[in-house]
């Protein structure tokens, strides 16, 4: 009976041990779980939350924005004829014309005074081929461009009015041929007694005499033509008296002209 009470008192200890160690792994395997990351809240076993994407980084502070304006945009006034804010009154002022060639026959600008034309002393005051009304213009270019023509010796017989281009035409042609050319010339202040005629009298220079004389001038058609030319072209080719050649000289200058 001592044996049989041993015995079972050593195999209960062994199932004891058993039990135990059994029991001690279950408890190490639960502590050791990974940490929850620290504010989130999260338990033990549960997914952990998707990583939430980086915000991009903040722009740096940045100054005002610099625009250069280039010198002639800068005086170019704003829309409605008014100098745009921050423009000196200077800035919108036009620029002022420049001009080449012949400037003492065309007009000046002078401000609030109106137009300065020159006036020649045998032929009186000159054309403004800037003029406002735009007949006038087209006078005016006209008879430039067929006295510039004739200093290349040519005849441009579509600006002659056609009833009287051929004995025109041969006329001029034969003034040409014997070297009476106009080297320059000036345009008087054109006159228009009707809406279909005009005239102006005109000073052509050569080498060494000058022509003083008239060009008329007639609408047809809508349109202007060279109806007759009264200049003697062989003074081109007379000296002046005293022999010296002809010097156009400064013309006067004449104010507020038509």
């Amino acid at each position: 009976m001592m044996k049989l009470a041993r015995v079972s008192a050593i195999v209960c200890a062994c199932l004891l041990l058993t039990f135990c160690g059994h029991g001690g792994n279950r408890s190490a395997a639960k502590s050791v779980q990974p940490a929850a990351p620290a504010g989130t809240g999260s338990t033990a076993g549960s997914p952990e939350p998707a990583a939430s994407p980086a915000k991009p980084p903040a722009p740096a502070a940045q100054g005002p924005t610099r625009i250069t304006v280039a010198p002639q945009a800068a005086a170019t006034p704003a829309a409605g004829g008014r100098a745009a804010a921050g423009e000196s009154a200077a800035a919108a002022k036009p620029a002022s014309a420049a001009f080449t060639g012949r400037e003492t026959e065309y007009l000046m600008e002078s401000g609030l005074a109106g137009r300065i034309i020159p006036s020649d002393d045998r032929i009186g005051p000159l054309q403004d081929r800037f003029a406002q009304d735009a007949e006038t213009r087209r006078m005016y270019g006209l008879v430039d461009r067929f006295l510039t023509a004739l200093s290349d010796r040519k005849v441009v017989q579509d600006s002659i009015l056609p009833d009287t281009a051929p004995f025109l035409v041969r006329r001029l042609q034969g003034d040409l041929a014997a070297g009476y050319l106009p080297e320059s010339w000036r345009i008087g202040r054109i006159e228009r007694p009707d809406t279909v005629s005009a005239h102006m009298r005109v000073i052509l220079i050569g080498s060494p005499g000058s022509a003083a004389g008239d060009i008329f001038l007639e609408k047809s058609s809508d349109r202007w033509y060279i109806s007759g030319i009264q200049v003697e072209f062989a003074q081109l080719a007379t000296p002046p008296a005293g022999g010296k050649p002809v010097e156009p000289g400064t013309p006067t200058w004449m104010n507020n002209a038509q």
